[in-house]
Parts: structure tokens; C-alpha cells; sequence
């Protein structure tokens, strides 16, 4: 349907516009629930559900879509996305709600990511449930590695993926496939300010201090929205998180394994014996705390 509502914004974006009576919709190929919806920037709608999209949000979704197809048409809506042979498809969460898509830390609050996507691999039979947050992390992180949204996307996805499958398997239709969920966020906070900041301090070699630089934020799933629109090749290091673990999920896999029952935790190699000392050393020390504690820790490059 071609782009018959008036909007200008729409112009811009490589998606399908319409308008249905009050309802102001954006048809997304790939997209598990049509429509997504953004607020008209004339400001006639007062109230657009379920979770329009903000402009960062309309960005992604428009950069997801470059990225994948540029200069080309892309998918019919109802068709897959597709990257390096996997399905991509796209799904807003919905407005906070029980049957919405949260995780919860401790007794923190629950913590709903803007976006699901989920890449299937049909050939290796592997499907990956991520989700993507775009997020002002200055004002939006209070906690710095140890707030709940961090620590939700770093390490529950683990937890989670223990909790609903059999040693990261699950039947699907029949068959076994390797089912994993991760996270990232997407900071709308440029990387100056937020290092500014100095709530995102790492551990250096000398038993200090030091601001990460944006590797070190990407190893920690935080991928930074540049500041030139244009620019997409972020969304294939987003992507390339959702599909590629690294050390450090390795270390929050076991320090799952701790959690869940620490009696019975059986150090494997030296990484593990740390995890144990140091939970042993404050055994009560709150989950984010101590999850937060390892993720600016272990793995900080010497400088």
C-alpha cells in the first residue's frame, strides 16, 4: 500500500504507510505483529496503543530494514527479514502487562525490552529469541552494571534460557532444535556523555579504574546509536551480539550455575574458583550487586 497518510515522516523510512480512522500504523516486513504504530508528529492522536514507537525507535526499525536491504526493496510485510541465511523476524513488545516479555532481577522491577527479535536458522535448526532496547542510559541506567536492566539483558537471558529448555535444547514441532535468548541495548546516549558520566567504570590491570571504550561496552552487549543518521553497519554488530557469545557469557552462564544452587556448584577450571570465592566471601551480597561486580571485573583489556 503506498504511503497514503498524509505523514511526511513516512517518506523517509523504508516501510509501508497507512491510516485507519484514528489509528496510525506502520506495516513492517518482518514483523510478527502488524501493525507497529508511531505517534503523528501533528500531535492529533493523543494516545496510540499498543507502545508507539518514539523517534530512536523509529530509527531502529528504519535502520533494521537498510541495513538488511540497501538500495533494495525489502520482504513483503508478513515475510521474513533475512541476514546471512536466518529468518529475522521483529516484534514489539507490548505494553506492560503479565503476558508481555519481562525479566526480573531479585525483587527489582520488571524490566520490558522495546523489541524481540527472533532469528531462526533452519538449516543447523537453531532459533535465537533476542530482544533489543534502545535506551537512554545515562538517565535510564541509574545503577550502572548493576542496575536491573543491565543485569536483565547480560545475565537473566541465561537464567531463562535454563529455566525453558533441556542443556539449551527444546522440541519444536517435533524436532530438537538449540534454542538461546539474548539481549542487547542500544544506547541513545552517545558514548562521550555516558563515559562522562562515570557510572560505567571497568577494572584495569593496576587494580583500578578506567572508562571503557566501545569494545569494551559492545563485550557487555551495549551497542552505541551513531549520531550520523545514515549510518547502519551498528545494526549488524547488534545483530552479531544476538548470535555470538562471548567470555564473558561464558562467566555468566556459570555464575548461573552458582546461583541457582551453590552448594552443589563444582568449580571447573580457575575462572570458576573466583566466581566461588568471591560469592563465598559475601554470600547475602544481592544478585544484581554481585552479577553487576563480574561484569565490570573479569575480561577489562589492561590499560
Amino acid at each position: 500500500m503506498a504511503n497514503d497518510s498524509g505523514c511526511k515522516q513516512l517518506e523517509t523510512l523504508p516501510i509501508i504507510g497507512d491510516a485507519n480512522q484514528q489509528d496510525f500504523v506502520v506495516r513492517v516486513p518482518g514483523s510478527l505483529y502488524q501493525p507497529l504504530l508511531i505517534r503523528p508528529p501533528d500531535g492529533s492522536v493523543e494516545r496510540v496503543s499498543p507502545g508507539e514507537l518514539d523517534a530512536n525507535e523509529v530509527r531502529f526499525v528504519r535502520d533494521l530494514i537498510k541495513f538488511l536491504y540497501p538500495g533494495e526493496t525489502p520482504p513483503e510485510p508478513g515475510q521474513p527479514l533475512i541476514w546471512n541465511g536466518l529468518e529475522v523476524w521483529i516484534k514489539r513488545n507490548l505494553e506492560k502487562r503479565e503476558d508481555s516479555f519481562r525479566l526480573s532481577v531479585d525483587t527489582s522491577d520488571w524490566y520490558y525490552p522495546d523489541f524481540l527479535i527472533w532469528l531462526i536458522d533452519r538449516k543447523n535448526r537453531v532459533q535465537t529469541l533476542g530482544f533489543v532496547d534502545p535506551k537512554g542510559l545515562r538517565e535510564g541506567v541509574d545503577g550502572g552494571w548493576s542496575d536491573y536492566k543491565v543485569v536483565s539483558t547480560l545475565y537473566m537471558a541465561h537464567v531463562v534460557q535454563k529455566a525453558v529448555t533441556q542443556n539449551g535444547t527444546l522440541e519444536i514441532d517435533g524436532e530438537a532444535w538449540q534454542f538461546r535468548i539474548r539481549g542487547a541495548l542500544l544506547s541513545t546516549t552517545d558514548y562521550n556523555t555516558l563515559t562522562g558520566h562515570g557510572k560505567f567504570k571497568i577494572n584495569d590491570s593496576q587494580g583500578g579504574t578506567c572508562d571503557p571504550d566501545e569494545k569494551d561496552f559492545e563485550m557487555r552487549r551495549i551497542v552505541f546509536l551513531p549520531t550520523t543518521v545514515t549510518t547502519t553497519a551498528y545494526i549488524g554488530r547488534l545483530l552479531d551480539l544476538l548470535v555470538n557469545d562471548s567470555a564473558l557469557d561464558k562467566t555468566l552462564v556459570r555464575c548461573a550455575d552458582l546461583l541457582a544452587s551453590p552448594s552443589s556448584f563444582q568449580p571447573q577450571d580457575d575462572s570458576d574458583r573466583e566466581l566461588l570465592t568471591r560469592y563465598q566471601a559475601n554470600p547475602e551480597k544481592a544478585v544484581c550487586g554481585f552479577v553487576g561486580d563480574m561484569i565490570s571485573t573479569n575480561f577489562s583489556k589492561n590499560k
